[in-house]
């Protein structure tokens, strides 16, 4: 009250002042109980476009890898429900004696399993990531088929121990592809080794079983 009786005492001028300051220190002080805005909600950036060429299911193959987006990656592959064909994953020889029935019945649903799982044990901070090399070979086989043969290598900085589950596979794929309802799709892929490195069936086989 002392500070306040001082104030007064002084002249108009500075007590509007010392009045104008006092309400601003006030009027810049949050209210601890005001509700907070709430936040949006974060949206996973895709990449994907649609497969109107079929290049471009490769490049969304990359993409969908990259973000780990397993919707983005299913789209990638032929689905019977959309009046497409059955898809199919023929797999390294190695592996496929290596892993015996493994690959029998591999279809959409054997390819969404191992990639929920192999995605989930990604972590945040870590990249996933699948790079086609210089080897280009596409031949047409009519006008709604087409066959693309890459080399690849598949980089996963996963969690888990990588004696039993690989962190890099190289080899060569062969991608059959299809058109159903405007888009291109994968129905038929085909997994060969390079060397003793493991290849991308050896993915399949570890994050599959």
């Amino acid at each position: 009250m002392q500070i306040f009786s001082k104030i007064l005492k002084r002249k108009p001028l500075t007590v509007i002042l010392w009045t104008i300051g006092i309400a601003g220190i006030f009027s810049g002080c949050k209210n601890p109980f005001q509700l907070r805005h709430p936040e949006l909600p974060s949206q996973r950036i895709s990449r994907r476009v649609p497969a109107t060429q079929p290049e471009i299911v490769l490049s969304n193959l990359k993409s969908a890898i990259a973000e780990r987006n397993l919707e983005n990656y299913m789209k990638c592959l032929a689905d019977t429900v959309g009046g497409g064909k059955s898809f199919r994953f023929i797999p390294d020889p190695t592996t496929q004696v290596q892993n015996p029935g493994l690959f029998a019945h591999w279809n959409l649903e054997s390819e969404k399993r191992t990639m929920n799982y192999l995605f989930s044990q990604v972590p945040k901070d870590s990249t996933i990531s699948l790079v086609f090399g210089l080897l280009t070979e596409q031949t047409y086989v009519n006008r709604d088929t087409t066959v693309f043969i890459r080399d690849y290598t598949l980089e996963i900085h996963h969690s888990l121990n990588p004696e039993q589950y690989p962190r890099e596979a190289v080899g060569r794929a062969e991608f059959h592809l299809c058109q159903v309802q405007g888009e291109w799709v994968i129905f038929s892929w085909s997994d060969r080794r390079s060397g003793n490195q493991p290849s991308w069936s050896d993915v399949k086989a570890s994050f599959g079983k």
